[in-house]
């Protein structure tokens, strides 16, 4: 009897492991991409470029379908290339990867008419990139991902309502992900999904996050707990971030200060005054370990509150310490919400 009811607690314990283990992980296959007629971001990644590929070089390579021009990932975009120094590239990271943008939607398209394409490809293309290297002219496939721009918002039913305290950032995106993709992943994982929105910059083009609206509460803070999630394709894996949409920012507990400190945790969920985080999450309560959110909150403002956490340097997959988010000001939800 002892030996069954051992075997029964472990068999339990293995269900509710792989549970939790699919709360935090979904793999499985992009589906094929199939377009009628698609209206693309004027704006191309281009993926797998040599790293001292120059500007010249590029836009050499790019210019035959439209006047274009390029936009170097992070501090790249720092480095001088115009007059002498155009074509001298001097880069602190190797990033393997810039952005190409065009003038006009219809370069992307003659663009892509010259690209190959995996059947049943998901998204990418492939270009053979002809580059000037050393005196020589070196040929390199690159990979491109366009961006159609219908693929950022995603709604099964337009008639269900939309309520910013289900809604939760997604960040970390792939550019491969559209919001349809994302639907399913969610609404797979969490419960019904009722709207998905990826954001996007000037030219349309996905900036990494997003946000998801769901139905019911149970699954809003079935998401806010995972925290993260795995999204694994034979074409990338990528760790996506989940967290509360954050639109107050008044201190809930004393209400007579600005509060920006989110407590995730479900038994706070709320925001707090510097003074108010300290007063209820003390050194060696039960609370001390919860975890906290920022609205772009500078460093030198955050010292305080991490003293009282100690683990909270970064971004950590454990229970204890804090965390800062990126947070746009300029979110908004549709006006139907």
């Amino acid at each position: 009897f002892q030996y069954a009811l051992n075997m029964s607690f472990s068999n339990s314990h293995q269900q509710i492991a792989r549970k939790e283990r699919r709360a935090y992980m979904w793999s499985g296959e992009l589906p094929p991409r199939n377009y009628s007629h698609p209206v693309f971001s004027c704006k191309i990644f281009v993926g797998g470029v040599p790293w001292d590929v120059t500007e010249d070089a590029l836009l050499e390579a790019f210019n035959p379908y439209g006047r274009c021009k390029v936009e170097w990932p992070g501090n790249e975009a720092r480095f001088g290339r115009t007059g002498q120094n155009r074509g001298t590239i001097t880069r602190g990271k190797v990033t393997g990867y810039v952005y190409m943008i065009f003038d006009h939607e219809h370069s992307v398209r003659q663009l892509l008419r010259d690209c190959s394409q995996e059947f049943g490809s998901a998204g990418e293309w492939y270009f053979r990139l002809k580059a000037k290297r050393n005196n020589t002219i070196e040929t390199r496939q690159v990979q491109i991902i366009p961006w159609v721009v219908s693929d950022a918002s995603y709604v099964e039913d337009p008639g269900d309502r939309l309520d910013a305290k289900k809604t939760v950032f997604v960040g970390a995106l792939h550019g491969m992900i559209t919001a349809h993709v994302l639907f399913s992943i969610m609404n797979e994982l969490y419960g019904k999904v009722v709207f998905v929105g990826i954001d996007t910059d000037k030219y349309k083009y996905p900036i990494g996050s997003g946000r998801v609206t769901f139905s019911s509460h149970s699954s809003y803070f079935r998401a806010i707990e995972c925290a993260f999630l795995e999204i694994k394709t034979s074409k990338f894996s990528k760790r996506v971030q989940i967290d509360p949409f954050l639109e107050e920012s008044e201190c809930m507990v004393c209400h007579q200060a600005v509060g920006p400190y989110f407590c995730r945790d479900r038994g706070c969920f709320r925001y707090h005054c510097s003074a108010c985080w300290q007063r209820r999450h003390p050194p060696g309560s039960l609370n001390a370990a919860h975890r906290y959110l920022t609205r772009n909150t500078p460093r030198n403002n955050r010292d305080s509150i991490e003293a009282v956490n100690p683990a909270s340097s970064g971004v950590s997959d454990t229970p204890s310490g804090s965390r800062s988010v990126f947070m746009p000001l300029s979110w908004v939800l549709p006006l139907s919400l």
